[in-house]
């Protein structure tokens, strides 16, 4: 049997259709949790940042939301979906999310830390133009207005 044909009978078996019917679903979830989660840091109206974003900036988004909450699986997609997409090389969405976004302290200093971790043992390739935005929300870096300390304008994430 060649091997097409068998990859067409693994995915009709009804176990392999479920599984990957709960998988896609649990990745729904999680994706949509993500973006729910940052949309709440726009310093605009939710839904105005909603439609305001593009395959590339949802992939940050969604990528600082799965570091934040050591989300490999969300990650490996996000980072997977962003390896060959030439949008993220732009350098106006450091700048896009610095002036858009207040990212809480916590969740910035959370996806950070562990971006650093998964660059070290080097379990998922993360890339470079997608780790260059994570990094912007350094705290004493150069591009450190992206990140809401808890000293500005009440609790960190208002």
């Amino acid at each position: 049997m060649s091997t097409v044909k068998m990859e067409e009978q693994i995915l009709k078996f009804p176990h392999t259709q479920k599984i990957l019917n709960q998988t896609f679903e649990n990745l729904e979830e999680k994706y949509t949790s993500s973006l729910k989660s940052l949309l709440q840091a726009c310093k605009f109206d939710e839904e105005i940042g909603l439609h305001e974003l593009g395959i590339s900036k949802t992939l940050i988004l969604v990528t600082i939301d799965a570091l934040a909450k050591g989300d490999l699986l969300v990650l490996a997609g996000a980072c997977e979906l962003a390896k060959d997409l030439a949008p993220l090389q732009s350098n106006h969405l450091v700048q896009w999310l610095q002036e858009d976004y207040k990212i809480p302290e916590a969740t910035a200093k959370k996806a950070i830390d562990y971006a650093d971790s998964i660059k070290r043992i080097g379990f998922i390739n993360i890339p470079e133009p997608l780790l260059k935005i994570v990094y912007s929300l350094r705290k004493d870096g150069p591009t450190a207005a992206g990140v809401q300390t808890k000293t500005e304008g009440g609790a960190a994430g208002n």
